[in-house]
């Protein structure tokens, strides 16, 4: 199922999946086995899977790797956004490490993870964690957003805007009134997504203790 720019659409709820092909000759046989697949879902089928016969390979390709070669249509959530536990931390380790070698991200060994896992949230598809973010509760009313990474393989979408709504969600919870960031990379992104930036005299003294000046990161805030 494409949307009406062609592009293929792989994941739907039935709904969505229903909404794609009203506007489409409801007596083609595609349309006829789209909604066939709408049907078995919105009757108890955990999922049902639309290819075109005249890919080769595309039912291999659909059933053994991660994105597929069609539309996979199911009711329940295809992505889960969660607290991350400590199960998750080795996919996290694989996850962060390149950027930790590259000096974008501050290293966190094993052990700094197991002390912080309480911190991070993570996104997971079909047992695959393909981002993640951290929430570091400071004063009374700050935190620290951090370590926003998405799966290599999984970089073109909006997982890291929406981790970052998830964790301003989570932060407005706690009470905290303000988020900051500090970032060598990425400042643009955070000034398009409501942040600005500051001094480092505007963070909590204990952040500006632990500030280190050869990174040189630029230090952004929000307030919530």
């Amino acid at each position: 199922i494409s949307n009406a720019q062609g592009q293929l659409l792989r994941e739907l709820d039935p709904a969505s999946a229903q909404n794609n092909i009203a506007d489409q000759d409801q007596n083609s046989e595609f349309i006829r086995c789209a909604k066939t697949a709408i049907a078995s879902v919105e009757g108890g089928v955990p999922r049902a899977h639309l290819m075109h016969y005249a890919n080769d390979g595309a039912l291999l390709q659909e059933l053994y790797t991660v994105d597929g070669a069609g539309t996979l249509i199911q009711s329940a959530n295809f992505e889960v956004t969660r607290q991350a536990t400590e199960d998750d931390i080795p996919a996290i380790i694989d996850i962060i490490s390149p950027l930790e070698k590259q000096g974008v991200l501050v290293r966190r060994d094993r052990d700094k993870l197991e002390e912080e896992i309480d911190y991070f949230t993570v996104v997971e598809r079909e047992g695959l964690i393909v981002a993640l973010a951290a929430l570091y509760p400071y004063d009374c009313d700050s935190g620290e957003i951090a370590c926003i990474v998405t799966h290599p393989d999984y970089r073109n979408g909006t997982r890291g805007a929406n981790l970052l709504n998830t964790l301003e969600v989570n932060a407005r919870a706690a009470g905290i009134q303000r988020v900051f960031v500090l970032t060598t990379q990425t400042a643009h992104w955070f000034i398009e997504n409501g942040f600005s930036e500051i001094q480092l005299d505007d963070l909590p003294e204990a952040k500006q203790s632990l500030y280190n000046y050869q990174r040189k990161s630029k230090v952004l805030s929000k307030k919530l």
